[in-house]
């Protein structure tokens, strides 16, 4: 007689424990650790918890962490004592957050990530198959997506107060600046910079897109031609780093 295979059904835990058990892995391993191409899970010795020996090399040259969706996974299955109560704290904190954006769905703006992070904030149990890669990034986009808004209302406040440049556009430029914010954007395969004039009694903000990098808060000398002039913020191009 055939053996029939025995069907393994999912384990369903509290969101609050699997929220919890996100925080907890992202601070046992003290950043997010993704999956590395081949799957391996962590094994665990006390309290501590470890990535097996047998990695492959290219695994080791990534990280020698334990990924935090194994890690999340182990402590669920485990007694749970690697939850301490203020993970409990910040994991409410962080699936009200994703709560918030549901309206991104109904407008149609959520990307496949966000309608993710919203089912898995908004459902009552979670399955150990569902969404535990997901889940357990969550804490490190939390903690970027507060660092970038608290970024962009300083960068807000210091631009209300920014008046442009008094040459005219196609004038040629050579400035003394300081970097507010740069972002990379692939779709322009450039940064998007931000930065505030050095050594003058007014406040000019300006705005550029460049190939080179530029780190926040550090300054530089740049040339650039002025491309536009808004109320307040003057946008440069052809932006050169100069000695």
């Amino acid at each position: 007689m055939k053996k029939v295979a025995e069907v393994v059904m999912p384990v369903s835990y509290p969101r609050n424990e699997v929220f919890a058990a996100a925080i907890a892995a992202q601070r046992i391993n003290g950043e997010y650790v993704k999956r590395a191409f081949t799957p391996y899970v962590p094994y665990r010795r006390g309290r501590t918890y470890y990535a097996p020996v047998n990695r492959t090399q290219t695994d080791v040259s990534i990280c020698n962490k334990p990924y935090n969706a194994y890690l999340m996974k182990s402590i669920l299955e485990s007694n749970k004592s690697d939850i301490l109560p203020e993970d409990y704290e910040q994991g409410e904190v962080i699936r009200s957050y994703f709560c918030s954006k549901i309206t991104a769905i109904f407008d149609g703006t959520a990307q496949d990530f966000l309608k993710g992070a919203i089912e898995a904030s908004i459902a009552d149990e979670i399955s150990s198959t569902q969404q535990f890669g997901l889940i357990a990034s969550l804490p490190s986009v939390y903690e970027r997506n507060i660092k970038r808004s608290n970024d962009r209302a300083i960068l807000s406040d210091i631009s209300s107060n920014s008046v442009p440049l008094t040459s005219v556009i196609g004038d040629y430029v050579k400035l003394n600046v300081t970097v507010l914010d740069s972002i990379y954007k692939e779709k322009y395969n450039s940064h998007a910079v931000n930065v505030k004039v050095n050594n003058v009694s007014e406040n000019h903000v300006l705005f550029f897109f460049g190939k080179d990098t530029y780190q926040k808060g550090s300054s530089y000398n740049i040339s650039g031609r002025i491309k536009s002039k808004g109320n307040q913020i003057t946008q440069l191009h052809y932006v050169k780093k100069i000695d």
